[in-house]
């Protein structure tokens, strides 16, 4: 289910980019499946991207720092979310358009397939395990009252 952080138009710029904040890193542990690790990669995304929009009120090099770590962290849920995808919607396509796909060894490529994504997902996990993201997490914690310290004076 799609949600939006809870924004509006009588908000500072600081409690509106908090809010996104927190709403984004709130969703970053919900992730359990397919839709959770495209979850992860959407919060991670809308984070760079609330990082982009506020740029003009923003820290140049607090801003710069946290896209790059973003990007370092998201970076480890790509392959699993792909690996997702091509399990779940591109070999079942491409079995609808290949009836022979037994023949061509289908069950031993899902066999693979299927051991790739755990691999993946526990590199996506040892990222959230990781003191990388424990950093990123702890920077997180004072959103409710804003973060004067991301923004210039």
């Amino acid at each position: 289910m799609k949600t939006y952080a809870p924004i509006t138009a009588d908000q500072t710029a600081s409690d509106a980019f908090a809010a996104i904040l927190r709403h984004n890193f709130d969703n970053l542990h919900s992730w359990q499946d397919i839709e959770g690790v495209h979850q992860v990669r959407v919060s991670f995304r809308r984070l760079r991207s609330a990082f982009s929009v506020f740029r003009p009120v923003l820290a140049g090099k607090d801003r710069k720092h946290w896209s790059k770590t973003i990007k370092s962290l998201v970076d480890h849920t790509g392959p699993a979310r792909d690996i997702d995808v091509l399990i779940d919607e591109g070999l079942p396509a491409f079995h609808a358009e290949r009836p022979d796909m037994a023949d061509l060894g289908g069950a031993a490529m899902l066999a693979i397939l299927t051991e790739k994504r755990e691999a993946a997902y526990e590199d996506v996990r040892a990222m959230l395990d990781s003191d990388a993201y424990a950093a990123f997490r702890a920077s997180g914690e004072n959103f409710e009252s804003g973060i004067p310290f991301w923004l210039e004076p």
